[in-house]
């Protein structure tokens, strides 16, 4: 029996990890903190409002979502609602991913490209109230944290119902095939709709809203319905809930991109008589471009080894099934000709939530410096802020006279993206844990990807 097969045998033969569906202590302890931390502000709001809701929570959460709403809008992030953001994210991360895993939930690279749609979505929305498309009422669902709350709401119902709908048979013959698609097809299209006419049309039709036009925002609803047509079309071996999710994400960003024409369109009329005032378009090649060279170069190092190993029915640092992280660790001397170990650390810089972690980070990166040393706009986030204000410092000292200091936000980034792909590159974990990863993955999107497609969205408008 050769080394390699000797060395399966072992693993099969060690200690089995927890079954997929149990959870572990620490994930029942922390789903149960978060359960008590809901009731427990639930309770506090009613025996001590004056105190929680009267000196914490609103002036430090609703406030500023009330003032970022106004004309004046970019209320700033402060000490208080930065921690309490940073630590809702970690627990839920925690939490959901556990109840993911119980939920079955697809933990492959559809969800991925399905969530990252759903990033995507949110920036879209938000550069509109940017742009002071929404009315008074709607506005404020496209403030943080409400956007992602509001988005969410429809993002579980979207996949809630796509996994009713789009449920097909094992083996299913092309006539169910199109039954299935048809049927998934319209509940996504008539959910797209409803979010358009809800949000969306009102606000485009108000008397008291800005004078746009219609042609390109019913351009771009046409083709976001069309979107959703080819997606569903297109991904029939797909789990139904990332085909519902990622069609849904796409018909609204499509239609979001038809009101921005409308935007660009209407401001640069009013721009005609302010020399200062401009709709650009250049920043773009930077704050997209150079990422998007970046993480090709890494696929094209990468991918060579991904196909194998996902030949050989393996992921890039997820150990097979059943078998625990310290059994593997060890076997660390035998486990080296395995082909996780041989191959995963290249594999991990082509799969695609790296690369779009490393795109998010860099294009969160050039927006930022670009939006502040170039464009005069300023910083809302404490801790970003605190980066660029070391960067002026550092300018002061060698002597640069440009821009505020931003660029070293970037080298931040790019040396934070760096140290993060390093650690998914050399960590390994179970099976049992991979929506832990993604969720990691969207999250660092959501404060990387997120901001730098809103940033190049407000550059490009002029917001």
């Amino acid at each position: 029996m050769s080394d390699l097969a000797d060395l399966i045998q072992k693993l099969e033969d060690s200690e089995p990890a927890l079954d997929m569906e149990e959870y572990s202590t620490a994930e029942k302890v922390l789903i149960w903190i978060l359960l008590f931390a809901i009731a427990a502000v639930l309770t506090s709001l009613v025996l001590f409002n004056d105190i929680v809701w009267g000196q914490y929570l609103k002036p430090f959460v609703w406030d500023p979502v009330i003032d970022d709403a106004s004309v004046a809008g970019d209320a700033g992030y402060n000490t208080f609602n930065t921690i309490l953001y940073t630590g809702l994210m970690f627990v839920c991360v925690i939490a959901f991913q556990a109840l993911f895993r119980k939920w079955k939930i697809p933990s492959d690279d559809t969800i991925l490209y399905a969530l990252i749609a759903w990033v995507c979505l949110a920036p879209v929305m938000r550069v509109l109230e940017d742009g002071h498309f929404f009315i008074d009422g709607t506005d404020i669902l496209f403030i943080s944290p409400i956007i992602h709350i509001h988005l969410a709401a429809w993002l579980i119902s979207t996949a809630i119902l796509s996994k009713f709908v789009g449920k097909g048979p094992e083996n299913p013959s092309n006539e169910e095939i199109s039954k299935t698609n048809l049927k998934l097809t319209i509940l996504v299209l008539i959910e797209v709709i409803l979010f358009w006419r809800l949000l969306l049309y009102p606000s485009h039709q108000a008397e008291n809203g800005l004078e746009l036009g219609n042609v390109f925002a019913y351009i771009g609803l046409a083709l976001g319905m069309l979107s959703v047509i080819y997606i569903i079309s297109n991904t029939s071996g797909w789990n139904p809930i990332s085909r519902g999710l990622l069609a849904f994400a796409t018909g609204g960003i499509v239609i979001g991109l038809g009101y921005y024409a409308e935007l660009a369109n209407y401001y640069h009329g009013t721009y005609v008589d302010d020399p200062n005032n401009a709709i650009v378009l250049w920043p773009a090649l930077i704050v997209l471009g150079i990422p998007a060279i970046v993480i090709y170069a890494m696929w094209r190092y990468g991918h060579d080894d991904l196909r194998q190993i996902r030949l050989a029915g393996y992921d890039p640092g997820v150990i097979p099934l059943g078998v625990k992280v310290k059994t593997w660790e060890d076997l660390q001397e035998e486990v080296k000709i395995h082909p996780i170990e041989l191959l995963s650390k290249k594999a991990t810089l082509a799969s695609p939530m790296v690369l779009a972690m490393t795109f998010g980070q860099l294009c969160d990166g050039f927006a930022t410096m670009m939006g502040l040393d170039f464009f005069g706009y300023g910083e809302k986030h404490v801790a970003s802020d605190n980066v660029i204000k070391f960067g002026g410092r550092i300018n002061e000292v060698i002597g640069i006279s440009w821009g505020v200091g931003a660029w070293f936000f970037t080298v931040v980034k790019a040396l934070l993206v760096t140290a993060v792909v390093y650690v998914f590159a050399n960590m390994r974990i179970e099976r049992r844990h991979e929506h832990m990863r993604i969720l990691i993955v969207l999250a660092i999107m959501i404060v990387g990807l997120a901001p730098g497609l809103r940033d190049i969205g407000r550059l490009m408008l002029d917001i």
